[in-house]
């Protein structure tokens, strides 16, 4: 099993986005891979299929101690997902106390949803300052921090170097632009300055800032699955080509 985690430290930078589209793509392309919803928006499904948010999923069953496992489903192509669930804010915190009494919860139970080795596991994770995020950030075997061309994403490099050194011995990092409006003289700016400030971490891969893509989440749909002509579009097919080959081969069962 190889475990890619989409995460920021800053809100709204569009890791669910990043994370569905990646998730499908790999699908299409053959891989065995469970899109996992961690974060409590609870929004990955929408770009899936869904046509709402799932209102149970694994943190309910987690809640009514129940195998986290059973909330799964599968869309039409192929893609096995696993949803947050809708939560209240009380429920919010004993989770919490859950996972900060069991830091080794995630991958415990990662490992014991069985999949097969060739398994890639696409996680949506919220804030690594949670309980949750610091496990998916342990659990990764490749993290992707997703940013903006921003000065609030320039002024987060001491903690993003932190993120970096918490990672687990294997695990790399690399640094995603989404939503770049090429035309904006200030994400130009900043995102030479990003460039100059983490190198080959940051990918040249980014994403544009692209109407399409709520069009297409409108109708439930990724954006090459409803509009393959949009610049986005091609976006995603090169980032989502780019991490798969960041990973590697996926190890294969024993016959």
């Amino acid at each position: 099993m190889q475990r890619l985690v989409f995460l920021s430290p800053l809100g709204g930078t569009g890791c669910t986005t990043l994370a569905a589209h990646v998730a499908v793509l790999a699908a299409q392309r053959g891989s065995d891979c469970l899109a996992l919803d961690l974060s409590p928006g609870n929004m990955l499904g929408r770009y899936l299929g869904l046509p709402s948010c799932a209102a149970q999923g694994w943190s309910n069953a987690l809640l009514r101690e129940q195998w986290w496992g059973q909330a799964a489903m599968a869309n039409s192509e192929g893609l096995q997902y696993l949803p947050h669930g809708r939560i209240d804010t009380e429920e919010c915190s004993r989770l919490h106390a859950h996972w900060q009494q069991y830091p080794g919860w995630l991958i415990d139970n990662l490992q014991a949803l069985d999949l097969p080795s060739s398994a890639l596991v696409v996680m949506d994770a919220p804030s690594p300052c949670s309980p949750l995020g610091q496990q998916a950030l342990q659990a990764a075997d490749l993290a992707v921090v997703v940013l903006d061309a921003s000065e609030r994403s320039l002024q987060a490099q001491t903690t993003l170097q932190a993120l970096q050194q918490s990672l687990a011995p294997q695990a790399r990092l690399q640094l995603v632009v989404n939503r770049y409006a090429p035309r904006r003289p200030t994400q130009q700016a900043a995102l030479e300055l990003l460039r100059q400030q983490w190198g080959d971490v940051l990918l040249l891969d980014l994403v544009h800032d692209d109407e399409a893509i709520c069009e297409a989440l409108s109708q439930g749909l990724c954006v090459h699955q409803s509009l393959p002509e949009a610049q986005s579009a091609h976006d995603f097919q090169g980032l989502a080509l780019r991490l798969l080959s960041e990973l590697g081969p996926l190890p294969q069962d024993p016959p």
